[in-house]
């Protein structure tokens, strides 16, 4: 088993760890540098997750083709406006919701600072097919917002942090 992280899941960004099977240590357990993957090993138990939105699968995955991905970043204590997109990666943004400050996020720096400013985000994910076309729309015209259990109701998952988007990326992409 390999222990070290390896690279970045690519649709948030944040780390990949190992899958540890079998009963592991107390300091294995607490570490959190590794999924624990439980004691019985399947032919086609995952090996690698990501430590941000709980994705786990096999290290030839994350070369394959990704569905886009809705993301709709919120501050529960109202001190910047919502923000959404949607993403096939982290670094290759195809469209930003216009619910506020977004259009004038251009750069990576602009994109951390929002983040540090919103004292309580809450991250909302979900793929793109599994969302209401109805719903995309009433984004997309900044007309929709929804309450935590209506994200759940309409496909979303709630995740624990943030995408790490590398907007200075998306930006060397689109130049070219």
């Amino acid at each position: 088993m390999n222990e070290t992280k390896l690279k970045n899941y690519p649709v948030c960004g944040w780390d990949f760890l190992s899958i540890l099977y079998g009963y592991p240590s107390k300091e294995a357990f607490e570490s959190k540098e590794f999924f624990i993957g439980g004691c019985i090993i399947e032919p086609d138990s995952p090996d690698i997750g990501c430590s941000n939105c709980q994705w786990t699968g096999d290290e030839w995955q994350v070369s394959a083709p990704l569905m886009p991905t809705v993301w709709i970043i919120q501050d529960r204590a109202g001190l910047v406006p919502p923000i959404g997109l949607v993403s096939l990666r982290f670094d290759e943004v195809q469209e930003q919701f216009f619910f506020g400050v977004w259009q004038e996020i251009k750069m990576t720096a602009d994109y951390v600072n929002w983040i540090a400013a919103a004292v309580d985000p809450v991250v909302f994910i979900a793929l793109f097919g599994d969302v209401s076309p109805g719903l995309i729309a009433q984004f997309r015209i900044g007309s929709k917002m929804l309450t935590e259990e209506e994200f759940i109701d309409a496909n979303f998952e709630e995740i624990s942090k943030p995408p790490k988007f590398d907007f200075n990326q998306v930006m060397r992409r689109m130049e070219q």
